[in-house]
């Protein structure tokens, strides 16, 4: 199957959820609120994947969640056919209402200074895209 290869991080334990539930689903972008400093709600229906292949995710804190958040990640394999519901988060925050800045700050809690390693997809990814999940070398 040809496509574009991206990954999706995940705790061990949403991988089993993830696996239940027949894919990727309960993704969302945050809303930020006009002056970018706080939320003000969430747009259902995107799930989160990136194009970085390494472990260190700068998002994955343990800030507001105390599960590791890079304990394994699922590969997939968006089909060709599909790909016109992947987005760069540089390209598409905007559609979200974040200015150049707020986009820019958020997009530092993740792959850091690089957004364009950020993609959004557009509904649920199947489990038939998941062509392999990792766990993070001890």
């Amino acid at each position: 199957m040809n496509g574009r290869r991206l990954y999706h991080y995940t705790a061990l334990h949403h991988a089993a959820e993830i696996r239940l539930a027949g894919g990727i689903t309960r993704g969302g972008v945050p809303i930020p609120s006009a002056d970018g400093q706080a939320l003000r709600g969430m747009a259902p229906g995107w799930q989160w994947l990136t194009s970085d292949d390494g472990w260190q995710q700068g998002w994955a804190t343990r800030e507001s969640i105390d599960c590791d958040r890079t304990e394994c990640r699922f590969v997939v394999l968006v089909p060709l056919e599909e790909l016109h519901r992947l987005h760069r988060w540089d390209r598409a925050a905007a559609e979200f209402g974040y200015s150049a800045e707020t986009a820019e700050r958020f997009a530092a809690l993740g792959t850091g200074s690089d957004p364009s390693r950020w993609w959004l997809f557009k509904g649920s990814i199947p489990a038939g895209w998941l062509v392999a999940l990792e766990r993070r070398p001890t």
